[in-house]
């Protein structure tokens, strides 16, 4: 489905291809079509929105959604976040102009499930927030968009969210360091054999061996097998992680570990994590019926 809501001279572009200009040399407008998700959007006014993407071509980008906000706009779908399309954005002043948009996948069935929806909305928020503007990562893109589909079908969404997190430290060059101690980089003891635990340190950037524990400061206790899940998750092998027993502790242990690591190493602290956690202790704490 196509989606126009700006005047044609702005989306008819005379040549062929993504990138178009009109025939005035003083007065060009450029288009670029990208392949898009949307990240956030806000209000601009009564009738319009600034849309934010994450986009295969440029990377994270703004750019204003003309009379999204009415009713029978034909943008107001393609300016949802979690949306994934095709977007036509002519280069403004400061902002771009969202021109046009073909729907690719709307992911209905995410939005249809909080819980589910809470998990992706993380791992959005996290990728706004540590990605620059306009810096192309196809990698981090095909990953946003995998990681979309998963969280729709998988019957643990939190562990998209963990390997989502991972790998996205990775492609960021901050990827944890779980077989070797980060500190001295002594190799780990045969995870699959070691029923103690380990220290996770985000000062150094990964796990201690027992030698080096006294000399971290801020630390995260995990047993080796939540370290073997984490190294499962990274190994993108579905099969390898499903052979694993996960344990409420597992989860927790590796939920408090990457939180703090994120906080530490990125900066970054998630307003959608506390929305998370007050969704999850709703659904442990239901309310009973009024009789």
């Amino acid at each position: 489905m196509i989606v126009e809501a700006f005047p044609a001279a702005l989306s008819s572009p005379t040549n062929k291809g993504d990138v178009g200009s009109e025939a005035s040399p003083d007065n060009r407008i450029r288009t670029t079509t990208m392949s898009g998700i949307v990240l956030r959007q806000r209000p601009l006014g009564e009738r319009d929105r600034i849309v934010t993407l994450y986009t295969r071509e440029r990377g994270k980008l703004a750019a204003v959604a003309k009379g999204a906000r009415q009713p029978r706009s034909k943008l107001a779908a393609m300016s949802q976040p979690l949306t994934h399309g095709r977007y036509t954005v002519a280069r403004g002043k400061s902002l771009g102009v969202l021109t046009q948009g073909t729907l690719e996948d709307p992911f209905f069935r995410l939005k249809q499930d909080l819980l589910r929806m809470a998990f992706a909305t993380c791992a959005v928020e996290l990728l706004d927030k540590t990605v620059p503007e306009e810096d192309a990562a196809a990698d981090i893109f095909n990953l946003l968009l995998a990681s979309l589909y998963e969280f729709q079908i998988d019957p643990v969404p939190e562990l998209v969210l963990r390997s989502f997190e991972l790998e996205l430290l990775h492609l960021l060059g901050y990827l944890p360091t779980l077989k070797r101690c980060s500190r001295c980089n002594s190799p780990l003891a045969d995870l699959h054999r070691h029923a103690g635990s380990y220290l996770f340190s985000p000062q150094f950037g990964g796990i201690v061996c027992r030698d080096c524990q006294r000399h971290t400061r801020c630390s995260v206790t995990v047993t080796a097998q939540t370290i073997e899940i984490m190294v499962a998750l990274r190994s993108g092998d579905p099969m390898a992680v499903r052979r694993l027993t996960i344990t409420p502790r597992n989860m927790q242990e590796m939920r408090r570990a990457l939180s703090e690591f994120i906080q530490y190493r990125l900066d970054v602290n998630l307003k959608s994590t506390q929305f998370l956690d007050r969704l999850r202790w709703m659904r442990s704490h239901p309310v009973p019926p009024v009789e």
